[in-house]
């Protein structure tokens, strides 16, 4: 059977853990949300970021082309040694220029010439001229580069990601028209090499897990942490469904967006300027659920060491200021139930103004009521068990003179002269026996009234465990109360689960709380049942203890009774001693009457002996109840 403690801890815990949980689950669901967005804001801008450094790198390539074509133009006469010194300064100050090159049409620098290209590219570190480029196998009027930058109406174009033949490097190229009196005279070149931008994008951290790529727009990998998928692999064909179909969204779009891609990650992209090739940042979803772990682990840590200090607190305070006292009080209970009621003399004293000091102080006041009419009981019995022995012997005395009186009287047929002494005699014994009478009668009077008293104070009991009775009546209706507002609660949280289930996925967090609370509610009615159980049987014990007094009080009366019935017969012999005392004065003062009186006297003698036997068989009983009543009252300890 769970103790009173551990039922009153567990209900404050549960209801402190509901409580918890309720907050933590809301919590949780609006701490998921904030990290989701913020994740998306930092990678919206962590992409715009890094897409405009690489704009301004990739412009300054494309600027580099678009000057050395406005150098160009403004000569007037194309001196070979300073175009190509022209061009080491702009590749080799720029770091992600790989080579740049001026390409003319055929016939333009020299009649003799068809293929007329220089290129500068770096090489381990320095600068080579080549003119690899120039000739007809390498043809470089095939190159859509070349066509690009021919047929353009913009200052720089932008080719595809491509291998360039001579040097092997794959890069992207930008080209710039050489125009000049309305005619295009050919195309300058700057390109950027793919190992350049991939050392560059490899660079990227995205949180802590995640990557970065750059992605051509026909799909092609650029800058991939796998270098073997770039020009090789398209993001559009990869064996991943969800990179697939997100490849294909990326190239269909125009705008940078945030999107969380199947259960694995969350994806930035962006546009990189006008080339073409896009920006995209994957980080792992891992990352925010990790934020959401240790934040739920942190709460729960901390949720776990406050139930820990709060169990100890309620522990103590529920221990100190409930458990004790009533253990005490059941203790008390218990020898006061074995006849025990010295617990007063021994300093029971509380000082609490609670329900349960409240219940003590009655249960103080309870024991001292009782212990004041044990102790007057005792005192009765006491005065009634010394009055009937007292009666018992006056009763044997009377005997003992009857039968001396009805020596005499044969006596006195002998003898006329005896008869006057043995006249005093009786008349002396006869005195004494009224006196002993009337004292009898007088303690009769008293022992009546203090069975009166013993009545009226046991009712006063019976009257105090009635009223305690009418308390757990009362109790018992607040319980009925609370187990009507636990019911209430059960119903709204049933109706509240209903509600949650229509609302689906998003009502399931709440359908949580309220079948918690339902929960709390069939354990608060459950508790309402025990209490009431309790009542119950309080009442009961109040009713036994009722009809134990009423059966008291119906002895003490028959004992009134009894004592009654003692008094009329002390009345009784107060008149036949004095009726004896006046035929003796008679006896005394005629002589003459003698005979006559003789034979008188021993009749009323024989009547007095019968009397006296009357008496002393009441006398007996009324001892034998004054020690039985003495025995019961000695089961008390006062």
């Amino acid at each position: 059977m769970r103790s009173l403690k551990s039922i009153l801890i567990s209900i404050s815990l549960t209801i402190t853990t509901l409580v918890f949980a309720a907050q933590t689950g809301f919590g949780l669901y609006q701490f998921n949300d904030i990290i989701k967005d913020n994740i998306e804001i930092s990678l919206k801008t962590q992409v715009d970021k890094e897409a405009a450094y690489l704009i301004g790198q990739i412009n300054s390539v494309g600027k580099v082309s678009e000057a050395i074509s406005n150098n160009i133009t403004a000569m007037n006469i194309y001196d070979e040694a300073y175009m190509i010194d022209m061009l080491k300064p702009y590749v080799n100050k720029n770091p992600m220029a790989v080579g740049a090159g001026f390409w003319f049409e055929p016939y333009v620098v020299k009649a003799d010439a068809m293929y007329y290209g220089p290129y500068m590219y770096k090489d381990n570190g320095q600068l080579v001229e080549t003119w690899d480029y120039s000739n007809e196998e390498y043809d470089y009027f095939q190159y859509d580069w070349y066509k690009n930058g021919l047929n353009t109406d913009k200052d720089i174009v932008w080719s595809e990601p491509y291998t360039d033949s001579v040097t092997g490097v794959t890069m992207i190229t930008a080209a710039s028209p050489i125009k000049k009196d309305g005619k295009v005279l050919g195309v300058t070149t700057c390109d950027i090499g793919l190992k350049e931008l991939q050392d560059y994008i490899t660079k990227i951290k995205v949180g802590e897990a995640g990557y970065a790529v750059v992605i051509s727009s026909e799909g092609f990998y650029l800058g991939h942490k796998d270098s073997t998928k770039d020009m090789k692999e398209k993001i559009t064909e990869e064996k991943n469904e969800d990179i697939k179909s997100l490849g294909k969204s990326i190239l269909d779009s125009n705008k940078n967006d945030v999107k969380l891609v199947g259960s694995e990650y969350y994806v930035a992209h962006t546009n990189i300027g006008d080339t073409g090739m896009k920006l995209v940042m994957f980080m792992p979803q891992s990352e925010a659920t990790s934020v959401i772990k240790k934040y739920f682990t942190t709460n729960i840590v901390g949720f776990l060491i406050a139930l820990v200090l709060m169990a100890a607190c309620l522990y103590v305070l529920i221990t100190q200021k409930i458990i004790n006292p009533i253990n005490k009080l059941v203790e008390d209970s218990e020898k006061v139930a074995s006849g025990d009621l010295t617990i007063y003399d021994q300093g029971y004293k509380t000082n609490s103004k609670d329900e349960i000091g409240q219940l003590a102080k009655a249960f103080e006041k309870m024991v001292y009521q009782t212990k004041e009419l044990v102790g007057q009981i005792l005192d009765k019995s006491d005065l009634v068990a010394n009055s009937a022995q007292q009666l018992a012997d006056s009763a044997h005395q009377t005997a003992a003179s009857a039968t001396e009186t009805a020596s005499t009287m044969n006596q006195i047929s002998s003898t006329v002269e005896n008869s006057n002494i043995g006249m005093q005699e009786i008349a002396a014994s006869s005195d004494s026996a009224a006196i002993q009478a009337q004292k009898g009668d007088s303690e009769i009077a008293k022992i009546t009234g203090q069975m009166l008293d013993i009545a009226n104070s046991t009712q006063g009991v019976a009257g105090v465990i009635n009223e305690l009775s009418r308390k757990s009546l009362e109790i018992n209706q607040i319980v009925e109360l609370i187990n009507g507002v636990a019911e209430q609660t059960n119903l709204l949280a049933l109706n509240a689960a209903i509600e949650a289930a229509r609302a689906g996925e998003q009502g399931r967090g709440f359908a949580v709380v309220a079948e918690e609370v339902r929960k709390l509610a069939e354990q608060t009615s459950q508790a309402t049942k025990r209490i009431s159980g309790l009542i119950a049987a309080l009442q009961n014990e109040s009713e036994k203890a009722v009809e134990r007094i009423e059966e008291n009080v119906r002895m003490v009366k028959v004992g009134s009774n009894l004592v009654d019935e003692v008094g009329e017969n002390f009345k009784g012999i107060i008149q036949s001693v004095q009726g004896l005392s006046d035929q003796i004065e008679q006896l005394a003062s005629a002589s003459g009457d003698m005979s006559a009186g003789i034979q008188n006297v021993a009749a009323v003698t024989e009547e007095q002996t019968a009397t006296m036997e009357d008496i002393t068989a009441t006398t007996e009983t009324l001892e034998a109840m004054a020690k039985e009543l003495r025995a019961l009252v000695n089961q008390f300890h006062i």
